[in-house]
């Protein structure tokens, strides 16, 4: 919209227009997305519910088109609780709200453990090794990351990460 010479008052007044017929549109067109679960997910979903461990979906997403996401691979019902990019500048922010909900909700405490899930190369590898550095929100917390990364990583290019796990 800056491109278009919009002064940045009017994109603020357009923007929950925008935001909510772009939900609105996605909600009713979204397909079927059941086979796009990375393999050992929905397991690893499951093990963790079933321990009792409270997970959250901390996305870049608008509520509404995340959740649907959720609902169409069906694993909505792994996640108590959502933070999307609506509600926040950045994923640090999302982060520190999800944080606070999760705290308040007593599923953890002050010293409390958190995990992150990298989708992308750019979080998992270090900076310089993929474009772009780690994102603000690995920056922002100490964080535990979980990584699902969508595009091929060598496992000699992990490495530089010191994994301690994988899956």
């Amino acid at each position: 919209m800056l491109d278009a010479d919009a002064t940045p008052s009017r994109v603020r007044r357009a923007m929950p227009a925008i935001i909510e017929k772009a939900q609105a549109l996605y909600v009713r067109r979204c397909p079927d997305l059941s086979e796009k679960i990375c393999p050992g997910a929905r397991v690893l979903l499951a093990r963790l519910q079933r321990r009792g461990i409270p997970l959250a979906l901390v996305t870049g997403n608008l509520t509404r088109i995340g959740w649907r996401k959720m609902e169409r691979c069906g694993l909505k019902s792994y996640f108590r609780f959502g933070a999307f990019a609506e509600m926040a500048r950045d994923r640090a922010g999302l982060a520190r709200i999800a944080i606070r909900h999760a705290r308040r909700q007593g599923w953890i405490g002050k010293q409390g453990r958190h995990y992150a899930d990298r989708r992308r190369a750019s979080d998992i590898l270090p900076p310089g090794r993929i474009g772009r550095g780690p994102s603000p929100c690995g920056r922002a917390f100490p964080l535990w990351r979980s990584s699902s990364c969508m595009i091929p990583i060598s496992l000699s290019r992990l490495s530089a990460v010191r994994i301690k796990m994988l899956l």
